[in-house]
């Protein structure tokens, strides 16, 4: 049994969806072992902000999206953004390959706490970021669980 599995879209998504034509169509899977959510991406000059540096709430949306998911996944409840704080250590390039990185942790029944970082293809961590999230609990997690058959 292979200890990565692939993490399901919600077809709308801007980050993840795969029916999103503007959208960055990332392919989130979780790796058991290491207990992270991982995405490899490239993205082109439909997301630059300017002069080929790509924008930072694209960016921003990426590492929130993984923590989003790590969240979600360790703590099996759907779990929105309560606060985002992201530090820009380099530009990134489109046409670039990276790679996002995300790891999660509860701090109380309602709050998770969660890290992530973007790392270009030659090791160099160009965004790290932090985030907590509220877990929701009640019909809108049942509808979430139902959906992805979490």
């Amino acid at each position: 049994m292979s200890n990565i599995i692939g993490l399901p879209e919600y077809k709308g998504c801007f980050a993840c969806g795969r029916d999103n034509p503007a959208g960055l169509r990332l392919n989130f899977k979780y790796d058991r072992d290491l207990q992270e959510v991982f995405a490899y991406f490239n993205l082109d000059e439909r997301y630059i902000g300017f002069n080929d540096v790509l924008h930072g709430g694209i960016l921003s949306t990426v590492a929130d999206d993984a923590m989003a998911w790590s969240a979600m996944i360790r703590t099996n409840n759907l779990c929105l953004t309560k606060n985002l704080e992201i530090e820009f250590l380099m530009p990134g390039k489109p046409r670039t390959d990276y790679t996002v990185r995300a790891r999660s942790k509860p701090l109380d029944e309602r709050t998770v706490q969660s890290q992530a970082s973007i790392v270009s293809n030659r090791g160099k961590i160009i965004v790290k970021a932090q985030s907590r999230f509220m877990q929701l609990r009640g019909r809108r997690s049942r509808i979430f669980k139902k959906q992805y058959n979490l």
